[in-house]
């Protein structure tokens, strides 16, 4: 599956037919807290919500405005 520069993870998610949890799509509730099962690339957080060693760590993310750029991101929705 092709993701733009542009799309979030959840609008990649949403496309794909999975059901993900979300509430406000705006980095607000943190509904959408996602772990990350492997990383194969960059993420690119954009929210309040994790710590900066948290975003480090690479275990979670908010994804209904993270982006990611790389070749192959798995997550447990």
């Amino acid at each position: 599956m092709h993701v733009g520069e542009e799309d979030s993870i959840l609008e990649v998610v949403e496309d794909a037919g999975v059901d993900a949890p979300v509430l406000c799509r705006a980095v607000v509730c943190g509904q959408c807290e996602t772990q990350v099962i492997s990383c194969d690339g960059l993420l690119e957080h954009s929210d309040e919500y994790l710590t900066a060693e948290e975003r480090k760590r690479g275990e979670q993310l908010m994804i209904c405005m993270s982006r990611f750029k790389g070749r192959e991101l798995t997550l447990d929705l």
